[in-house]
């Protein structure tokens, strides 16, 4: 017997097993059946159903990857001197951005948690979800929380520092991984000899006093709600017609919140009623 129709006979007991195996595994499209009188025709059958449940086996394995690779990333970054930048998020939470500072941040968040990447300086007001934390990403530590109000100085140039208003806050080094509870009236400032954590001494970590508050592209319903935060005493309601709306529009620290009502009626053509302090913005009737 030649050397080429040993190979041959090989390749052929090979292919047999596989295709047995694939058969008693019920791996094969119902429309291949045996007919071992024709013998091409069963080589070919072969290699079509071989390639169709490789085809198969490669069609999932790239629906698994794309299905567990994380979600497309957004970005925003705050270019105005002397502001802060307002972003919400999809889960309610709140970030204002210090100047040069960035935030990504994906479309939607993964169902067990919410992750997001800063660069420079925040104040982050998480929305609470003890079945999905929290994660905050940067340079060189990543933070953890469940629902809280915290401020992070996370710049080149200075040492990264995290001061906790309200909640607990878990800070974890990147490099000679250690890791440190933060509660509120508690600040965390990473040295060279590992992180420290004492009494706050001051809740301002950004480095000038904010001038101006920005809103980007932000729905009304979550502008209205940061704007009661600043302010108290007094409130704005938004018609549910509304709520969808995305404006841009900023305001000095001197504004007041019956000042931001009628700036966000002019410059957007809508109309409000004042009761008992209380401002409800709707869509002016023509």
């Amino acid at each position: 017997m030649s050397q080429i129709n040993i190979h041959k006979r090989k390749t052929d007991q090979a292919w047999d097993q596989l295709y047995a195996r694939l058969e008693k595994e019920a791996l094969l499209p119902d429309d291949i059946q045996k007919k071992p009188s024709d013998s091409i025709r069963m080589r070919t059958m072969k290699w079509a159903a071989v390639i169709a449940v490789l085809c198969l086996s490669v069609g999932s394995l790239f629906f698994l990857t794309q299905k567990k690779s994380p979600p497309p990333f957004l970005s925003i970054q705050n270019n105005e001197k002397a502001s802060a930048l307002i972003t919400t998020l999809e889960d309610g939470s709140i970030i204002h951005l210090s100047d040069q500072a960035t935030l990504h941040y994906p479309v939607h968040f993964h169902s067990d948690k919410r992750e997001v990447i800063l660069e420079g300086n925040a104040l982050f007001d998480v929305s609470g979800n003890k079945e999905r934390p929290f994660f905050i990403e940067t340079e060189k530590v990543q933070i953890e929380v469940l629902g809280t109000s915290f401020q992070v100085k996370s710049t080149q140039n200075t040492p990264f520092e995290l001061s906790v208003t309200r909640g607990e806050v878990k800070v974890t080094t990147k490099e000679n991984p250690e890791s440190c509870i933060v509660k509120a009236g508690e600040t965390a400032l990473l040295s060279t000899q590992g992180l420290e954590v004492h009494a706050t001494s001051s809740l301002s970590l950004f480095p000038y006093e904010v001038q101006r508050i920005l809103f980007k592209d932000e729905r009304m319903e979550d502008i209205s709600h940061v704007l009661n935060q600043i302010h108290s005493g007094q409130t704005i309601q938004v018609a549910s017609s509304l709520f969808d709306k995305r404006i841009n529009i900023g305001f000095t620290k001197e504004t007041s919140l019956h000042e931001m009502v009628e700036i966000i009626c002019q410059g957007f053509n809508l109309t409000y009623t004042e009761n008992e302090n209380v401002f409800l913005i709707s869509e002016r009737m023509e």
